[in-house]
């Protein structure tokens, strides 16, 4: 005998947390390449993949150039205030 399916007023059908995760029974390997209309995702070209990588890089490049003006300052600051 089948269960039926709670309806809620406040659902609209959105998903907040995927729950397919691999090691669970219910994973499906093929569902995160599938769009929501069901087609699969074209995988990525050589071009795309360069742009990805690149930005990645200077995202990373920039918050580490922030991090590091941020501590030259604060040990400027505190130096200065020292003497």
């Amino acid at each position: 005998m089948a269960r039926k399916r709670k309806v809620y007023d406040d659902d609209d059908g959105r998903t907040i947390a995927d729950m397919n995760v691999e090691g669970m029974p219910w994973y499906d390997r093929d569902r995160r390449d599938r769009t929501e209309t069901g087609e699969r995702k074209p995988p990525m070209d050589r071009t795309q993949r360069q742009a990805t990588v690149t930005a990645v890089v200077l995202a990373a490049l920039l918050i580490a150039l922030v991090f590091g003006v941020g501590y030259f300052v604060v040990i400027f600051l505190m130096d200065s205030l020292w003497r």
